[in-house]
């Protein structure tokens, strides 16, 4: 018999930093998928969630990376990581 897979998906956490927020991209309760990310390229999209618009495109390497919003006007904006064609996001709040 062969195992269960179980699909695992990647997570975006955004915390608040001085004049913007720390990206990290994870694996939810997997570990050893979520270390595999510490060479990985990926792309985050922030897209502004009441025009639709896509703001800013990026690749980034490594599981971490960190976002200025200084010059951001104030409003809702959607994270999207794309990871080996994995799709997460996360809302953030500019003041």
């Amino acid at each position: 018999m062969g195992s269960l897979q179980f699909l695992i998906l990647p997570m975006l956490e955004a915390n608040p930093i001085s004049g913007g927020y720390e990206i990290l991209l994870t694996y939810e309760n997997d570990e050893e998928a979520t270390r595999s990310l510490t060479d990985k390229e990926w792309t985050l999209n922030v897209v502004n969630a009441s025009s639709s618009e896509k703001e800013i495109s990026w690749q980034v390497k490594g599981q971490r990376t960190t976002i200025s919003t200084a010059n951001w006007k104030q409003g809702v904006y959607v994270l999207q990581g794309i990871v080996d064609g994995q799709e997460c996001t996360k809302k953030i709040v500019v003041k």
